[in-house]
């Protein structure tokens, strides 16, 4: 490994920072609980996108320094193959992080929504249902005097 690699300090800064996003993930799925943390969450939900775009940018510049410097010209960067295929595992495993934590705030989030739209689906299917009932109420009670009034002209 020559001594002008940055791939080192930058794989270090990625780690640094991906373990702040699990700790900062941790206390978003908190929040997210919580409703009179609103503000906290947006705050923390704001953080945590953008230390994950960070994050998936340094990965980026890691994954095309291999690709087009190193691989390219491993001598001159005293790189073998072996540390090649490591440094890719690392881009692969921090990539697999990143999409994981992506993703459980995806679902987080749609079942939120859910939860936040279901009370007033349900509080219009209520005003729905309760509507109905008296429109109903009302036509039998007319029909009834309508009864009424036939039977009295019969009988």
């Amino acid at each position: 490994m020559a001594v002008d690699d940055p791939y080192f300090s930058v794989r270090d800064e990625v780690s640094k920072a991906l373990k702040n996003a699990q700790e900062i993930f941790t206390r978003w799925k908190g929040l997210s609980t919580s409703t009179d943390q609103q503000d906290d969450f947006m705050w923390t939900t704001n953080e945590l996108k953008n230390i994950l775009k960070s994050i998936e940018w340094d990965v980026e510049d890691l994954e095309e320094t291999i690709t087009l410097v190193v691989e390219t010209n491993p001598k001159k960067y005293n790189v073998n193959s072996k540390e090649i295929l490591e440094r890719k595992e690392f881009i692969r495993k921090t990539r697999s992080m990143l999409e994981s934590i992506k993703n459980k705030m995806a679902l987080t989030q749609r079942r939120q929504q859910k939860i936040n739209v279901e009370p007033d689906v349900i509080g219009d299917n209520d005003r729905f249902i309760d509507d109905t009932r008296q429109k109903q109420s009302l036509i039998l009670e007319r029909q009834d005097q309508h009864l009424d009034l036939i039977g009295n002209s019969v009988g």
